[in-house]
């Protein structure tokens, strides 16, 4: 999930963005809001994100489009319904990504997995939360 936060491309609110930018420094080992003198760390990762430099974008895209795909085969087919939320956040994410890099038009890769898993309604409400 590291990656969909290099790839998102616009500041806009996103709660999937929020949700992954605080797994993210939580993991880091920063258990709250602040670091570097009370500086929220979605400014400073902006800030260092300007700097980082990404080389053949559309590979790595196409390379999480496989994965995620994978991913969320594996928990919705099978039935996984204590997973329903880790699958609509990647989900969710990568929409997100393609948006904000104007690879396609706004939900169609939400639509995409709406229409695929028409029968799974708990996983389609978790993708409505995200949303």
């Amino acid at each position: 999930m590291k990656r969909y936060l290099i790839y998102f491309n616009k500041n806009i609110d996103s709660k999937v963005y929020n949700n992954i930018l605080t797994q993210t420094f939580n993991k880091l080992g920063f258990k709250d809001n602040t670091l570097f003198l009370d500086e929220d760390y979605s400014i400073v990762f902006e800030k260092w994100k300007v700097q980082f430099k990404i080389y053949d974008k559309n590979k790595y895209i196409d390379w999480l489009k496989d994965i995620i795909d994978k991913r969320v085969n594996a928990i919705v087919s099978n039935g996984h319904r204590k997973s329903y939320f880790k699958a609509a956040i990647l989900v969710v994410a990568l929409n997100e990504v393609l948006e904000s890099n104007d690879i396609q038009n706004k939900d169609d890769f939400i639509n995409y997995y709406y229409k695929k898993y028409s029968r799974h309604s708990a996983f389609r409400r978790e993708l409505n939360k995200y949303m």
